[in-house]
């Protein structure tokens, strides 16, 4: 893991397994961060060799870096399904339970989120992307800010979503705490632009 000057590594263990959760240093030890991963098959997950790399933030950084909005109401991006909400579910659903183990364990359907928490009040919560300052509030939504989030790299294995062990896993989290005499009031979240849409996914 190669963090930028400032950062310290959140001591999240790769061998793990998924969710898992870890203290941040101090001053900022009343906070956990949790790593959160969730897969829409289990079977496929179970059934799946525990080192195969499920997902990966570089890999999600880059699909995401692809998509861009459609500028004007009669344009739709290729591939974008207009069938009726219920009949895509319906379609979805029954090409999970009848496809092989393995079909449906894909990086597009798997979800990884960053979570702060203080207490059991969640504060923060960030999809897994890489390069980019994630802010934390001392409030839901707003309040002052206590810090920075900042992932390296996030590497999903089949085996990390069901135990913890060694597999493929990876985990570079780090965290830059607000220095002393630098309260900021987060506010509201500025918005987003078209090339960030998916800037705060969860």
């Amino acid at each position: 893991m190669t963090l930028p000057t400032g950062w310290i590594a959140v001591p999240l263990d790769p061998d793990g397994g998924l969710p898992q959760a870890a203290t941040l240093p101090a001053p900022d030890h009343d906070l956990r961060v949790v790593l959160v991963a969730t897969a829409p098959d289990l079977a496929a997950a179970l059934s799946a060799p525990p080192d195969r790399v499920v997902w990966s933030s570089r890999d999600a950084l880059d699909r995401r870096s692809a998509v861009r909005p459609a500028t004007g109401p009669d344009i739709i991006a290729p591939g974008l399904d207009v069938r009726d909400v219920r009949t895509v579910a319906a379609d979805t659903a029954l090409a999970a339970l009848t496809a092989a183990p393995g079909e449906t364990l894909s990086p597009a359907e798997v979800r990884v989120v960053l979570l702060v928490l203080a207490g059991r009040i969640v504060l923060a919560a960030h999809p897994a992307r890489p390069g980019r300052a994630l802010p934390v509030s001392d409030a839901p939504g707003g309040g002052r800010l206590r810090g920075h989030l900042w992932v390296d790299e996030v590497t999903v294995a089949a085996g990390s979503l069901v135990a913890a062990g060694r597999t493929e896993a990876r985990i570079g989290v780090g965290w830059r705490p607000l220095g002393a005499g630098l309260g900021a009031v987060a506010g509201r979240p500025a918005p987003m632009s078209p090339e960030d849409c998916y800037g705060r996914l969860v």
